[in-house]
């Protein structure tokens, strides 16, 4: 059974207020997490970008360590 109730014009207009409300915090969601995964998607960057200069880093040692013990073992 399908329900029709009327709303009188100060129940109307808490409606119309309260959709209003929902509106604007919902739309101050999507910025927020807008923001969020911007900031996340920056982060990562400079993660990735730390981890590769380490593993830059690490790969001169290495190549390096190689060559002394080429060099110690000739």
């Amino acid at each position: 059974m399908l329900w029709q109730v009327r709303l009188d014009a100060s129940q109307s207009a808490a409606v119309t207020e309260l959709e209003e409300r929902l509106k604007a915090e919902s739309d101050v969601l999507s910025t927020l997490q807008q923001k969020a995964m911007q900031q996340l998607e920056v982060n990562n960057r400079n993660e990735y970008s730390e981890l590769e200069q380490k593993i830059e880093i690490r790969r001169t040692v290495l190549d390096e360590r190689v060559r002394f013990l080429s060099i110690s073992s000739s």
